[in-house]
């Protein structure tokens, strides 16, 4: 287990995010992503948060008591959202527990505050969903791409599997969840604005490739 954990915010209630939370389980279930825990909005009440950690068999519990049980240096709490959805009450509850977080981390822990939109080239951006007091407001624009050297085509229906597929892979790029990673990319976004105080805005896209193969017996490796 890492010494960083990043803490998903989504509505699991939207069909796409549903989907990408079962895809982010699955990389997590197959070892290649560590450290995510997700907490659906639709289960958060005045009183409780639940949180679900990716890819284990453990019931939810309260993330404050998932995040109690761990060493943490660097916490990550990043919201969703899609063009296809109103992304206010996702981003309340981030803002919410990021608050809480700030109160009740130890001295030295870095917390980051992550917000990521994603819709096709055609969509229109929210202006509303993006603030100068946020570490790293995202946008990601999927799109199908079958090598580095090709053209990319636009994915325009965000129910779409490839749509899925390609936020689930942005989400876990930019949190630095793939085994092997050493840090994130939104560690190193910094609060800021541009032009008359309108928030900083990154545009970001990623190309990850996976090879999976059987496992390699290790008998006959340790054998001298």
């Amino acid at each position: 287990m890492s010494s960083s954990v990043s803490i998903l915010i989504v509505d699991l209630a939207d069909e796409t995010f549903a989907a990408v939370g079962n895809r982010l389980r699955s990389f997590a279930r197959d070892h290649l992503i560590d450290d995510l825990v997700i907490v659906d909005v639709n289960t958060v009440t005045s009183t409780e948060t639940p949180a679900a950690v990716a890819g284990t068999d453990q019931e939810e519990d309260e993330l404050y008591a998932v995040l109690g049980r761990r060493s943490i240096a660097t916490a990550r709490v990043c919201a969703v959202a899609h063009s296809g959805m109103d992304g206010t009450e996702t981003t309340t509850v981030a803002d919410e527990i990021f608050t809480n977080l700030k109160e009740l981390s130890p001295p030295g822990t870095r917390l980051k505050s992550v917000r990521i939109w994603a819709g096709d080239d055609e969509a229109e951006y929210p202006s509303s969903y993006a603030s100068p007091a946020i570490d790293a407001n995202l946008v990601v624009i999927p799109e199908d791409r079958a090598s580095g050297v090709q053209f990319g085509v636009p994915i325009r229906d965000v129910r779409s599997t490839l749509f899925v597929e390609s936020l689930a892979v942005e989400i876990a790029t930019q949190l630095g969840l793939w085994i092997g990673m050493s840090g994130a990319p939104v560690d190193d976004a910094t609060l800021g604005v541009i032009g008359y105080g309108s928030a900083k805005i990154y545009f970001v896209r990623s190309f990850v490739r996976i090879a999976a193969g059987p496992s390699v017996p290790i008998a006959p490796i340790l054998v001298d």
